[in-house]
């Protein structure tokens, strides 16, 4: 089974909006947010920010679905000159896995997209580090990942963004949208 997945952009009249085409999306480019639901529980799983967002949740939502198999393929490189030079073996990306890690773990549960205009480049920076350190989201990462565990000061992170009003606002409104569908499910 796959998980529900609902859409949602937030609007002019600072309100969310459900989506029931990707492709009607009113919103091209800015940040979005994942959360999933499962054990009574709302988790960010993943902020990001695009330049075309129905093309990059289009990707994403079809890892969700069809998730992968870790299974190496092999792949025989041909140059340009229509010769084989070698043979390499391929996995999924990283990005692939996580995505259909997220469909098998939230199967039967409820997974939720929030969408948000951000049209100036350096905003959209700001705005998903603001939602990312805010949330904590699960599979973030900001441009590469540690070595290894450690302890992340949350406080300083946070004092190094300068969200704008609107920034704030927008994630006010979709905290309080997720603790409402928690008093439904």
């Amino acid at each position: 089974m796959t998980p529900k997945i609902t859409l949602l952009y937030y609007n002019n009249n600072n309100t969310f909006e459900a989506i029931i085409d990707l492709d009607k999306c009113p919103i091209s480019q800015g940040i979005w947010c994942l959360y999933g639901y499962k054990n009574n529980s709302w988790t960010c799983l993943q902020v990001a920010r695009s330049n075309d967002i129905s093309a990059e949740l289009r990707s994403d939502i079809a890892s969700i679905i069809d998730p992968i198999t870790l299974e190496e393929t092999s792949y025989s490189y041909i140059n340009q000159f229509g010769r084989k030079a070698d043979d390499f073996k391929t996995y999924p990306s990283i990005r692939s896995q996580v995505y259909s890690k997220i469909g098998d773990t939230y199967a039967n549960k409820k997974l939720y997209f929030f969408i948000f205009e951000f049209i100036d480049a350096s905003h959209q920076k700001e705005a998903e580090k603001f939602f990312a350190y805010k949330t904590q989201a699960l599979y973030w990462r900001n441009g590469g990942s540690y070595k290894k565990e450690c302890t992340v000061d949350i406080t300083k992170l946070l004092s190094s963004v300068s969200p704008t009003p609107e920034m704030i606002n927008a994630f006010h409104k979709m905290i309080t949208y997720i603790e409402k569908q928690g008093e439904f499910i």
